[in-house]
């Protein structure tokens, strides 16, 4: 006797995290749930400007993905850490010259010599 199991799995998940440096003014975060086919979730984080940007969505069969994005005032004071932050880095490690020196092109003019002439003009071709 031969018995046939058909298993089907549901997904579920949960997860969750969190930034928060102020030295470098990276925040974000993000929590997402799957119970089977259906996938909510939300991420944030806080752009150059200072700008919140948290974005809310939804995945399933039936409506496929959906997301809106919400954007908060800006906070000037994070966009000062986080230019504090880019200024320190540049002064810490300047930019370095990783590929050679790439040949600069003139957008003059080009003179170039006389070329002769290869050909007997009373030639027939």
């Amino acid at each position: 006797m031969t018995y046939f199991f058909v298993f089907q799995a549901k997904p579920d998940y949960n997860f969750a995290y969190g930034v928060e440096d102020p030295l470098t003014g990276n925040y974000q975060n993000q929590k997402e749930v799957r119970d089977g086919d259906v996938v909510k979730g939300e991420y944030s984080f806080v752009d150059a400007e200072g700008v919140t940007r948290k974005v809310t969505y939804t995945a399933d069969s039936v409506n496929g993905f959906q997301a809106t994005v919400h954007n908060s005032e800006p906070n000037s004071e994070r966009a000062g850490q986080q230019a504090r932050y880019a200024s320190t880095l540049q002064q810490q490690h300047p930019q370095q010259q990783h590929y050679p020196q790439q040949q600069q092109y003139s957008n003059q003019p080009q003179r170039y010599p006389q070329t002769q002439q290869h050909y007997n003009e009373d030639d027939d071709y």
